[in-house]
């Protein structure tokens, strides 16, 4: 199934990847990073109107579509291990860039549900249209994290969880509660965070049964030393592609 919805946007996504702070104070950082991939030498024609330019910032790459010569789009993207495989059931195009993005929607291992930002969509529309599972690789950005040091009345110390949050309408931003497995620091010029490996669902069979590498920019961590076994909460954006 694929519908076509007219909301989505990429802003809140770059406070996630430079900080908040860091962009009140210079709200050209994400512009002149644009322009600058933009104005590079190397762009991946997708077809006659699209090509695509990116820039790789070690675990993560920021990828911009050229709608002809244009800017069409622009977002981070992480390099993540973390895969699963993934059933695709609805679509949901963003009408208002030409359908050159969307959300997908479907059961992650025949169980959980997901909705994330495909930010491959332009490359592998074709694929995902097919509606069969597909091996996904997904990461997040996360907007705030947390120590968790309250739970919900009657849960165990090993709760795990993500919901779709109520702050937003994209299906895409979830608030969860989660479990550091591993993480490391993460800095590239004026970006310096943590990629946090995280447990979101807690199964006795399977250890990695969902866990995310979540990106967290130090400005945006309320954490100041994270470390194996906390329990984080917060709030992130979830995208994937497809594991080719």
């Amino acid at each position: 199934k694929i519908n076509k919805i007219k909301h989505g946007s990429h802003g809140d996504h770059w406070g996630a990847l430079f900080g908040f702070e860091n962009l009140n104070q210079d709200p050209n950082i994400v512009l002149n990073r644009i322009i600058s991939i933009k104005e590079g030498k190397y762009a991946d024609q997708i077809d006659r109107r699209y090509s695509i330019a990116k820039e790789s910032l070690k675990d993560i790459d920021i990828k911009v579509i050229l709608d002809f010569e244009k800017i069409g789009s622009s977002f981070p993207v992480m390099k993540s291990n973390s895969r699963i495989p993934f059933e695709v059931k609805v679509i949901n195009e963003w009408s208002h860039v030409g359908n050159i993005e969307a959300q997908i929607d479907g059961p992650g291992r025949k169980t959980f549900g997901l909705s994330f930002f495909a930010t491959d969509y332009l490359e592998n529309r074709k694929i995902y249209q097919q509606g069969k599972e597909l091996a996904i690789n997904l990461g997040g950005f996360a907007y705030v994290i947390q120590e968790s040091t309250k739970l919900p009345d009657n849960f165990s110390e090993d709760f795990v969880s993500y919901m779709p949050t109520q702050q937003t309408n994209d299906g895409s931003v979830y608030d969860f509660i989660g479990k550091i497995i591993d993480f490391r620091e993460y800095v590239f010029e004026n970006i310096d965070g943590f990629i946090i490996t995280t447990k979101l669902i807690d199964d006795d069979e399977m250890e990695d049964f969902f866990i995310l590498d979540i990106f967290v920019n130090r400005q945006n961590l309320k954490i100041e030393n994270p470390r194996k076994g906390m329990k984080i909460s917060g709030c992130f954006w979830l995208q994937g592609n497809i594991a080719l």
